[in-house]
């Protein structure tokens, strides 16, 4: 064999063993990009998952707000009604009109507390409904999102820890290579300063 016919680009090798180290190198090389790879996918669904927990949080806060305003809306026109229901009936009861009158006060007094009560009383219950319940579906949400970014971070780990082994057996293997190859080298020349 000539020089002329060996390419600089691809290693000849004179021995099984070494042909068969270079098939593990380049075996580990290829492991190694897909480590990587999976550690890369992993660090992108964490902070995917990250962002949507942010997202669950915030959509958590805004229904204990919305809550928040529903059930103090209600507590406030629950108020308001109760307000007019005793105005109505003090005028009902101060004011000198007829009698049919008074009567029409003292009735719209009495709806106007029966509405007063009934949105004071709704009032807890629709705030639980409208922000209660929400903000809950919206911490589950979150938790979820919480867990995938955990486990997200566990495949990346791994895949992390998993490239430098495979890259410490791949320095394992050129070391051997190495070896070989010197030992190949030692043996032509000893047999060539014989000649």
């Amino acid at each position: 064999m000539t020089m002329s016919s060996v390419s600089m680009n691809e290693p000849t090798f004179t021995s099984p063993e070494l042909e068969l180290l270079a098939l593990l190198v380049e075996s580990d090389h290829r492991q190694s990009e897909a480590d990587r790879e999976a550690r890369d996918n992993a660090r992108a669904e964490q902070r995917a998952a990250m962002e949507d927990q942010l997202e669950a949080m915030e959509d958590q806060a805004d229904a204990t707000r919305v809550g928040a305003f529903v059930q103090g809306g209600l507590m406030i026109a629950g108020g308001a009604c109760s307000f007019a229901s005793a105005s109505a009936e003090f005028e009902a009861k101060v004011a000198t009109q007829t009698v049919e009158a008074q009567q029409q006060l003292q009735h719209a007094a009495k709806r106007l507390a029966i509405v007063g009560q009934t949105a004071t009383g709704l009032a807890a219950p629709a705030g639980a409904l409208f922000g209660t319940a929400n903000a809950e579906d919206a911490q589950r949400e979150a938790t979820a999102a919480e867990q995938a970014q955990t486990q997200a971070s566990w495949r990346a780990e791994d895949a992390a820890k998993h490239e430098d082994e495979v890259d410490k057996h791949t320095d394992a293997l050129i070391q051997q290579m190495q070896g070989i190859l010197e030992t190949q080298d030692a043996t032509t020349t000893a047999v060539l300063s014989n000649f």
